[in-house]
């Protein structure tokens, strides 16, 4: 009777140290359940990570000079820049234009006067049209389409309003008119815009010049300020 009361006892006090075990078992388990709950909300809270391929670079170019920039980086910059410079004037111009005009450009040292000219004569839009001058450039048909055809540049009249064309006309009688007058860029502006015949008559004013130089430099500005916000040296032209 007394091992039966003690075996009795003994299994007692087993029950009992298993029931405490079990309550602290318990406490520990909910107390990872929730550690791991908390870590799931945190981590799903957190932004996922952008998966980048191996070959591709996140560092900027050191400087945007033809020399250390691959040309599609220029062309992509140089478009970017111009579109923006663009749009604030013309809000409807074309991007696609926009693309095609920095390809034709973006290694010319003229480039920027040719911009200037473009927003004075059409505000970047290749079908502009005052009766007498057309295209990107301005440039005369009823007078100078029989030479451009000549010369190779056009092939009829209508490329007054193709974007290649049109530029080169317009590269082809600044060279001439800068060579003419090199050490004055008005004048030579002035050939540009009225004539050989009308240039030299004094009495015919004319503000083209002058507007198109101060054009000029707000588009060098606008350029320099954009690459210097990302990071970039400025252009040496």
């Amino acid at each position: 009777m007394i091992t039966l009361r003690r075996y009795t006892i003994e299994t007692e006090n087993l029950l009992k140290h298993i029931k405490k075990v079990s309550f602290f078992l318990g406490i520990i388990t909910t107390l990872i359940a929730i550690g791991i709950f908390i870590g799931i909300a945190i981590t799903s809270s957190r932004p996922a990570q952008a998966v980048v391929p191996d070959n591709v670079k996140l560092t900027q170019p050191a400087a945007y000079t033809p020399d250390k920039t691959i040309s599609m980086q220029k062309e992509d910059i140089e478009f970017k820049i111009l579109l923006a410079y663009a749009r604030l004037h013309n809000p409807r111009v074309d991007p696609v234009n926009i693309r095609q005009i920095v390809r034709v450009t973006k290694d010319l040292e003229i480039r920027f006067l040719l911009y200037a000219i473009m927003r004075k004569e059409s505000n970047f839009e290749p079908d502009a049209d005052n009766g007498l001058a057309g295209g990107l450039c301005g440039i005369n048909y009823k007078v100078n389409t029989n030479e451009l055809i000549e010369a190779g540049i056009w092939r009829t009249l209508e490329d007054v309003y193709e974007i290649e064309p049109n530029i080169k006309a317009s590269i082809f009688y600044l060279q001439r008119y800068i060579k003419k007058s090199p050490q004055d860029i008005k004048y030579a502006l002035r050939l540009y815009f009225m004539g050989d015949t009308y240039a030299r008559d004094k009495r015919r004013i004319s503000n083209y010049p002058e507007h198109t130089l101060e054009i000029l430099g707000r588009i060098r500005g606008f350029y320099e300020f954009n690459l210097l916000k990302e990071g970039l040296y400025r252009t040496s032209s």
